[in-house]
C-alpha cells in the first residue's frame, strides 16, 4: 500500500498538518483509484518523473484540503492553459522533445487547511477557482513534488524546510 513518508510528512508539513497524514492517505488512495491517479503515481514514484501536459490537459497534482477539520475533499486539478510556462527539460528521459506548447510537470502533492468561514462555504459549494472577498484566516497550503514524500532519496535529519 503506498502511503507518504511519515518521517518526511513530520519535517515537510507545518505542525498543524502533522495529525491529518491519515486522512490525506485516504484521500491519496481514493485519487489513485482513478485513470489519472494511476498514472500520476507512476512518474511520482519516480525522483525524475515528469508527466507531459498539453493546453486543455489537467496540472498533474493531488490536491486533497481539510475543510474546517472534519471534511476532506479532492480540490479538482487546474487546467493547462495556453500561456502558461514552466522552467525545466525541454526533453523527456526518453530523449523525444517536447512538442509546442507542451509542458514537462513533476507530479505534485499539496495538502490544504482551510478553516476561514467564507472559504468554506464557497469551496463546500464547488466554488474552487474564485476569488474569496472577507477572508480573515488565509488557508495553510503545503505543496512538493510527489516523489519528496513517496520515494524519498534521503532523511530528514539531511535536510531542511524553507517556509514562505
Amino acid at each position: 500500500m503506498i502511503t507518504v513518508d511519515p518521517a518526511w510528512w513530520e519535517h515537510l508539513t507545518p505542525p498543524d498538518m502533522h495529525p491529518h497524514r491519515a486522512t490525506f492517505d485516504a484521500m491519496m488512495h481514493r485519487f489513485l483509484g482513478t485513470a489519472r491517479g494511476v498514472s500520476w503515481l507512476r512518474s511520482a514514484m519516480t525522483p525524475d518523473g515528469l508527466i507531459r501536459v498539453r493546453p486543455g490537459q489537467p496540472i498533474p497534482v493531488l490536491h486533497v484540503a481539510l475543510l474546517g477539520g472534519a471534511l476532506p475533499i479532492l480540490i479538482p486539478p487546474r487546467i493547462i492553459e495556453p500561456e502558461h510556462r514552466a522552467l525545466g527539460p525541454t526533453a523527456m528521459r526518453s530523449g523525444r522533445p517536447l512538442a509546442p506548447g507542451e509542458l514537462a510537470l513533476c507530479p505534485e502533492i499539496r495538502f490544504e487547511l482551510v478553516t476561514d468561514p467564507v472559504m468554506l462555504d464557497a469551496l463546500r459549494v464547488g466554488a474552487f477557482d474564485q476569488p474569496f472577498v472577507g477572508v480573515t484566516r488565509p488557508a495553510q497550503i503545503f505543496s512538493t513534488p510527489a516523489h519528496h514524500l513517496l520515494r524519498p532519496t534521503s532523511r530528514p535529519d539531511e535536510a531542511f524546510v524553507l517556509e514562505q
